[in-house]
């Protein structure tokens, strides 16, 4: 077996099959993962491969910084052992290049996601030092069952609240500053989002770069206004490997919550998804965040596998 840099498109194929497997609910496609690193291509980024003697992909492993998740000092890893190729040491030798380049770097910390079910996983870390930060509790909508009020009521209690529902596709149409606004509302929310960690902004020109996506639906992305500011948000986004729809980011401005904005939000993103014909809307939220689980619990998501988010200080 042999441990292998990997530069450019080299053995994409594999590394998105065995994350597809090590995370199913969220299964990739070549786009995909060409598209994170697009979005990503200006931070840090190492990838390794395990090949067997017979020439086969048997294992992976990276470590990176990523704009979405971004904590200084702070590096995502990802380790994947092809489910044949276990307990022969292949997981070890790719963490020793992990734990060196993140010296390199002068990282403060690594931290990884592991599914809940994965207990070899998370036990496996638990022994080389990483302690549970978060709890990432997954959930799933099957949209043809969801019942929710028509649009006309939801017109109606969006003028009863003093809004504007709209898409960030429409006010593109119209309103130049429509990304300046959006990407506001974007930082001001995730700030709020709960963690270990509060999260950098985004920067707006990656948020620009965002636009180009390939699984980016403007018309899926809703917004609340009030007044000309942007007060709330709930967006869809597509994945490549199904129809499957995914929620970016569900958020209220502080001043607003407590309004039942964000259920109206979530009201026509569903709505959406029915006239999209998407079997399901996929998201997850934080443990800590009670707010969110109880209005996805309301409109009828159910519970999948958590995730948990397992760190180490360095």
């Amino acid at each position: 077996m042999t441990i292998q840099a990997i530069e450019g498109d080299a053995y994409i194929d594999d590394i998105v099959e065995m994350l597809s497997l090590a995370h199913p609910q969220y299964p990739l496609t070549v786009a995909d993962h060409r598209e994170y690193k697009r979005f990503n291509e200006d931070m840090f980024l190492r990838e390794w491969v395990a090949i067997s003697d017979s020439g086969c992909v048997c294992g992976y492993a990276t470590i990176s910084q990523n704009h979405h998740e971004y904590t200084e000092g702070k590096y995502d890893i990802e380790l994947v052992v092809a489910p044949g190729q276990r307990r022969q040491g292949i997981g070890m030798q790719l963490y020793q290049y992990l734990l060196a380049t993140a010296a390199e770097q002068n990282a403060i910390g690594v931290r990884c996601y592991i599914d809940r079910t994965d207990l070899a996983g998370s036990t496996w870390a638990s022994s080389l030092g990483f302690e549970r930060t978060l709890v990432c509790c997954d959930v799933v909508l099957d949209v043809s069952e969801c019942q929710i009020p028509s649009v006309d009521a939801l017109a109606e209690n969006a003028a009863a609240l003093g809004i504007r529902v709209t898409t960030f596709a429409t006010e593109m149409l119209s309103d130049p500053s429509a990304p300046h606004k959006f990407h506001t509302l974007s930082s001001e929310i995730r700030r709020d989002i709960p963690g270990p960690d509060v999260l950098a902004d985004v920067p707006f020109e990656q948020f620009v770069k965002s636009l180009d996506s390939p699984n980016r639906l403007g018309d899926g992305q809703f917004v609340a206004i009030r007044d000309g500011l942007w007060i709330a948000m709930s967006t869809l986004w597509r994945r490549g490997a199904d129809d499957v729809l995914q929620t970016g980011a569900t958020g209220v401005v502080r001043s607003e919550r407590g309004k039942g904005i964000a259920m109206l939000l979530k009201h026509y993103a569903v709505h959406y998804a029915k006239r999209r014909g998407a079997p399901q809307i996929i998201t997850d939220n934080a443990e800590q965040n009670a707010p969110m689980r109880a209005i996805n619990k309301k409109l009828g998501f159910v519970a999948l596998p958590e995730a948990w988010l397992m760190e180490k200080s360095l």
